[in-house]
């Protein structure tokens, strides 16, 4: 996200600094390039968050097999889990913090009834 961030705003940077005419002429090749590299960038950034869900979402489903006494334990266990080594660590435990606020809801509501 950092690097995205840092070439979006470069090239905002460069498109308040310079005209139309001199990004199309003289500086055609660098903004092109810059442009090419933003669109990278943000490419490889939406399929790390698209896969980031896809994880959140597999373990969404499969917990309706848990049951009440070892869920939250099995839910922290799998977001420790799948949040090492994860590029997206931060994402990835705030995702599974909603999911578990989410998840404690409905067994506390599964339980009055």
């Amino acid at each position: 996200m950092c690097e995205t961030k840092r070439l979006a705003a470069i090239k905002k940077k460069n498109e308040a600094a310079l005209t139309e005419a001199e990004l199309q002429g003289k500086y055609r090749q660098a903004y092109e390039r810059l442009c090419m590299d933003l669109k990278e960038k943000q490419c490889e950034l939406r399929t790390r968050y698209m896969e980031t869900v896809r994880e959140l979402s597999e373990v969404m489903g499969d917990s309706v097999y848990l049951d009440q006494e070892e869920g939250m334990q099995k839910l922290h266990d799998e977001m420790l889990r799948r949040a090492e080594g994860n590029h997206n660590a931060s994402l990835v435990k705030m995702l599974f913090y909603a999911f578990w606020i989410f998840y404690t809801e409905q067994e506390g509501q599964e339980t009055k009834k």
